[in-house]
């Protein structure tokens, strides 16, 4: 069973650095080691069908078709997890105190 971390507790990924310095805010390894996964089995896709159109059509169909799905990989890549919120408070209209 594993310890919940605390803020001020070294970071469990041995960096030595505190976790809220180091890793907070991160997701953990087992989802980063599942995207990074996703991106490599993406590009060689794009590669694969970049090839199989090449030979099929001639080379510019090939590099057309193995880059647009490595666009759309790296869009999906981006868009799949968004970035967790900033620590610290919110900004904009949000963070306006008028007295209340």
């Amino acid at each position: 069973m594993s310890k919940a971390v605390s803020r001020n507790d070294p970071c469990p990924c041995g960096s030595g650095k505190k976790y809220k310095v180091c890793c907070l805010g991160k997701p953990p390894p087992q989802a980063r080691r599942r995207r990074n996964l996703f991106a490599g089995l993406m590009a060689l896709a794009g590669i694969a069908v970049g090839i199989v159109s090449g030979i099929a059509h001639g080379p510019i169909a090939g590099l057309s078709a193995g880059g647009a799905v490595l666009v759309v990989a790296a869009v999906i890549y981006i868009i799949r997890d968004p970035p967790p919120p900033q620590a610290g408070g919110s900004s904009g209209a949000a963070s306006i105190n008028f007295g209340k």
